[in-house]
């Protein structure tokens, strides 16, 4: 079809009784909002605009998807969704017309405009007002909360009849409208425009979107992906990120302009309150590591004897600007809350009262996921309160905790700020404290199996997804004959383990749902029977089970209780088990057990131990001569490997990046692996000898996913490699994400 458009489209199309707002992102029926989602939206746009001819599946991917790779039936979902909401379902078709074989045509009449006599109310600030309501009553508020404001549906509303919930109204509204992702808000001092990435013009950018309506103005344009945008306090300049390894800190004026480099590294830049500053993050795969600049460069290490110990932290400047607060793991010590002079001449851990304790575990409310990897904060303006990233009950939303400014102890919450079954990130509050910006994001992981020559490490085709979008799709593992797939399927908080058969496309569920975590899912040699390691709380005793595929119920194996902390392979003849184990001296170990409880002989071998890095992820050789595993430190990890007989670890990356997740070719001549080196997370491999146990030439990208909104996610325990060598299955994180904005903080 004829894709040409004119240069300046209209705001406006109008076919009776709909009004379609191209800047608001918004449809109307008579003048009353009318919800409809993003990728159904923009299916009505291009319908809309190539009224009259055939609409063809490559020219909604084009144009609706962005070129994002798609299934046939989520478009013929997205339409059906679309003939709904138009009430155009049943023939004959006043809208949309389906031309067999071909595609769809709008056959309406339209209207073009740049303004109307009397336009809809702004759906780009729609206001909802909640407060304690009956159950019944709010309900109904909600659902017509939902309906009138598109995008605010009953997933995401004020808290209600929450312990602490605000008891006064507050405002919730959708500021962006768009697909993709749009991430990372920072406010303008003036409390006008909000600084955000997003990814619509095919990479992450940094654009500038006001907060009274209108459309949004793009600050950035570079071929690596910026983001993490901050605002300095006189609103004239904006430090930002550039993902990658040519990226670093940046500065560009907040009207556009030069962009200036002030550090060859680092990300999440935060402008001091004073301005004097800006605080970001680095790691060389050691320590995490803070450091500040003067707005125009000259970078310094901060808090090194302090962070000394640290894992994964999380951080922001407290309102005095001479303070920084870190939010993180410490061996032995847990997660904690500290707050830091900047010259470490005073540290203070934050005390927890009791009330606020007993508020945490009545909601099961926890500040980091399950791995202990902290969520994000942000102080208030008047260092009276923290606003936390929370998750409860597998659902994160934002909370708040009151703060004594004095002592830095928490005295009061948490009170909820959202609820949504959509994931509520990245809180940022207006530098007056009133209002409260926030990504709402929908994130749903699916197996994808991509046609591969695992022996040279090319891919030879485009990829397929393969699990259902109902549910996550995690730790997949190929049958040794390469006609099966399990893997773990995620709803919520309940998991249960699925077997795929990859010749017919039948599924069965091996394992019903329920809490228990079953991890690295491994099939027996014979592709009869699947192994894991399932946790069993209390008391904690981790026990490797299996599972038939004829049915029947899970078989403990065996417990290794007292010998492993977690179980990462089975040898292929079923004797050993290789797994992790934390020792009373503090070193991490890779280690080889005997899977046969009563042997006599050797039942433990230490292959590797570090005192300062995480060793996980081992995975035997295909020849059993070597193991390859992973050695994180601070949000970066190198991959390894070390003979099973012993000897000194061979380092198969550097460490500069986190590369993680390490899985064998067949003939073992390459190992993949799982590398953010490009910006975002792809399937990566280097060349090994198998018989001398050196890597061979550089690491070389195998996948190219370079857009944010369909990537290759970061979890653990996601990456899985086809054992017969024809097929790649990776997890693909499918996303997209807008930004909200909750008004009347302040409020209580």
């Amino acid at each position: 079809m004829d894709s040409t458009s004119p240069p300046r489209p209209p705001r406006y199309y109008v076919f009776s009784p709909f009004t379609v707002d191209t800047v608001t992102r918004s449809l109307f029926r008579d003048g009353c909002p009318v919800h409809l989602g993003s990728r159904a939206f923009d299916m009505l746009v291009t319908l809309v605009r190539h009224r009259g001819r055939v609409v063809e599946k490559d020219d909604f991917l084009r144009e609706a998807w962005r070129g994002a790779v798609v299934e046939e039936s989520n478009l013929t979902k997205q339409m059906s969704t679309l003939r709904k909401t138009l009430e155009d379902s049943r023939s004959p078709h006043r809208f949309i017309v389906t031309v067999p074989g071909l595609g769809y045509k709008f056959v309406a009449t339209v209207e073009e405009r740049e303004v109307i006599d009397d336009p809809p109310p702004a759906a780009a600030s729609p206001q909802l007002s909640t407060s304690r309501l009956a159950p019944g009553l709010y309900g109904v508020l909600a659902l017509a909360g939902a309906l009138a404001f598109g995008g605010l549906t009953a997933r995401m509303l004020l808290g209600r009849g929450l312990p602490g919930a605000a008891s006064s109204p507050r405002t919730l509204w959708q500021l962006t409208f768009d697909t993709g992702v749009q991430a990372n808000p920072a406010w303008s001092p003036d409390g006008r425009t909000i600084a955000y990435s997003s990814d619509r013009s095919g990479h992450g950018d940094i654009w500038l979107q006001p907060v009274a309506g209108g459309a949004p103005v793009r600050l950035t344009d570079s071929p690596l992906p910026d983001a993490e945008p901050d605002w300095s306090p006189d609103g004239t300049r904006i430090a930002f990120a550039t993902l990658g390894a040519e990226g670093g800190i940046r500065v560009v004026p907040s009207a556009g302009g030069t962009v200036t480099a002030i550090a060859p590294f680092g990300d999440s830049p935060k402008w001091s309150p004073d301005g004097s500053l800006i605080l970001f993050t680095h790691s060389d795969g050691s320590l995490p590591q803070l450091y500040v600049s003067t707005p125009d460069g000259s970078p310094r290490r901060i808090l090194k004897d302090f962070l000394r110990g640290f894992g994964v932290i999380r951080f922001a400047w407290h309102p005095d600007s001479r303070h920084v607060s870190v939010w993180g793991t410490q061996p032995g010590a847990g997660l904690s809350f500290w707050t830091i002079a900047v010259d470490e001449s005073d540290v203070v851990r934050s005390a927890i009262s009791p009330g606020v304790l007993s508020q945490l575990e009545r909601s099961g409310l926890r500040f980091a996921d399950v791995d202990g990897c902290p969520f994000a904060f942000n102080w208030s303006p008047r260092g009276d309160a923290l606003v936390f990233e929370g998750e409860s009950h597998g659902v994160r939303n934002l909370w708040k905790v009151s703060v004594d400014p004095q002592t830095f102890a928490w005295t009061g919450g948490p009170e909820r700020l959202t609820t949504a079954s959509d994931l509520n990130t990245e809180p940022q509050l207006s530098r007056d404290g009133t209002r409260l910006a926030f990504v709402s994001r929908h994130e749903r992981v699916r197996l994808w199996s991509f046609p591969f020559d695992a022996r040279v490490g090319r891919l030879l085709g485009h990829g397929e997804a393969l699990t259902s979008d109902a549910f996550d799709a995690l730790s997949p593992d190929m049958s040794p004959d390469g006609s099966r797939l399990v893997y773990n399927a995620e709803r919520g908080d309940v998991r249960e383990v699925r077997v795929r058969d990859l010749r017919t496309g039948d599924e069965t569920v091996l394992v019903k749902g329920d809490r228990r975590n079953r991890v690295v899912l491994r099939w027996a040699a014979d592709s009869r029977e699947v192994f894991y390691a399932r946790d069993v709380p209390r008391p904690s005793r981790p026990e490797v089970v299996s599972a038939l595929l004829s049915g029947g119920n899970e078989r403990v194996v065996q417990s290794i209780a007292g010998t492993l902390d977690y179980v990462f392979d089975w040898a292929p003849d079923g004797r050993w088990l290789l797994g992790g184990w934390r020792s009373p001296a503090g070193f991490s170990e890779v280690r080889l057990v005997r899977a046969d409880a009563s042997h006599a002989g050797e039942r433990v071998r230490t292959l590797v131990a570090d005192r300062d890095a995480m060793l996980r992820l081992a995975r035997l050789s295909p020849n059993q001569r070597w193991v390859a595993y992973a050695a994180g430190k601070a949000g970066a990890s190198a991959l390894q490997v070390v003979d099973v007989d012993g000897g000194p670890a061979r380092a198969i990356t550097d460490g500069t990046f986190f590369d993680d997740h390490p899985r064998w070719s067949p003939d073992g001549s390459i190992l993949y692996f799982l590398s953010n080196r490009s910006g975002l997370f792809n399937v990566w491999g280097r060349r090994f000898d198998p018989a001398t146990g050196q890597s061979v030439g550089e690491p070389f990208q195998v996948t190219s996913f370079d857009r944010s909104s369909q990537v290759i996610p970061s979890r653990l325990k996601q990456l899985g490699l086809s054992a017969a060598g024809d097929r790649l299955i990776v997890p693909v994180s499918e996303v997209s994400s807008n930004l909200w904005i909750l008004d009347g903080l302040d409020r209580r």
